[in-house]
């Protein structure tokens, strides 16, 4: 994601976000990291938050991991 390297995150993130629930092609982790590298985390997990019952269901082990280890970085 070339927007991330130019300081474009919230334009990544509306770019990628139409892509979060589908299984393939998601950009949603590259997003994720990109905000954590920004010191967003709480942004990122304010993502993960959105997605439904479904989506956390099909990937519990990565929602979960990723969600805990922001929640860390955020303080929270």
């Amino acid at each position: 994601m070339h927007w991330g390297r130019q300081g474009r995150l919230d334009e990544a993130v509306e770019v990628g976000h139409p892509t979060f629930d589908y299984h393939d092609a998601c950009l949603m982790e590259g997003v994720i990291h990109l905000l954590y590298k920004s010191g967003r985390s709480d942004d990122a997990v304010a993502i993960l938050d959105e997605r439904d019952a479904e989506f956390v269901e099909e990937h519990p082990s990565w929602f979960h991991t990723n969600r805990l280890w922001l929640l860390g970085d955020a303080g929270r």
